[in-house]
């Protein structure tokens, strides 16, 4: 089998795969909404509402672990900004190949 790309270099059997999972998955979506009578205009029509209720909802259920995550977050990220910092400067250089296995 030849090694056709598409544009940016994508392998086109992925870009098909993907293009094909995406129609698959708009026609379930399709069934799912038309077997709940709900159209496009109903969805855009509530959707500040909805979203609101999904927020409050998220905080509702994640509301608990904000602290700790936050907590973590002021020693986590530091030392990740410090070792993206290490690789870029002492990485390895533009330019250099990384041998084969």
């Amino acid at each position: 089998m030849s090694d056709k790309r598409a544009a940016g270099g994508i392998p086109v059997g992925f870009v098909v795969a993907f293009v094909l999972k995406i129609l698959l998955l708009c026609l379930v979506v399709g069934f799912v909404l038309t077997w709940l009578d709900l159209g496009p205009l109903d969805l855009l029509r509530d959707l500040g509402q909805r979203l609101r209720g999904g927020w409050e909802g998220a905080k509702a259920l994640f509301g608990w672990a904000t602290p700790y995550v936050l907590l973590g977050a002021t020693v986590v990220v530091p030392i990740v900004l410090l070792g993206f910092a290490w690789k870029f400067t002492f990485g390895r250089r533009r330019g250099e190949s990384q041998e084969e296995d």
